[in-house]
């Protein structure tokens, strides 16, 4: 079974090309891990960058609501890209995520909108004597 599920960070602005009769947006997730050495208790973060690509409609509408520092749960099947390296001459290995579902964490209030402060004697009943709840 090939399924790669990641919840991360957007890590660069999205970018969107053609890709025949169709588009592809590329970004990258940053995903960390938390670990803890057992013997010394040292501990520290491991990170992990993969590039995803997102085809068709999905892509589209990831390329307009997406920005980096976002948060994402992304789920997909990966594959290795291959070239020849035109400097060396040798063949270059990359690993990338074909996503299937993305969902978008980060949530923002739509543009333009206003939330007023609630005043102090908003968040009583009318007497002011207690919390209403």
């Amino acid at each position: 079974m090939n399924l790669w599920i990641a919840d991360g960070v957007v890590s660069r602005e999205p970018e969107k090309r053609s890709a025949g009769n169709s588009t592809v947006t590329k970004l990258s997730v940053c995903v960390s891990e938390a670990w803890q050495d057992k013997k010394t208790g040292k501990s520290g973060e491991r990170k992990l960058f993969m590039d995803v690509k997102i085809w068709g409609n999905l892509g589209d509408a990831i390329y307009e609501q997406v920005q980096q520092g976002d948060r994402v749960l992304v789920r997909g099947k990966l594959e290795t890209e291959t070239w020849d390296d035109k400097a060396s001459g040798k063949k270059q290995y990359k690993t990338v995520c074909n996503c299937e579902q993305i969902s978008i964490l980060t949530v923002r209030a739509p543009q333009g909108a206003t939330r007023p402060a609630a005043a102090p004697e908003d968040l009583y009943d009318n007497d002011g004597s207690s919390p209403p709840f």
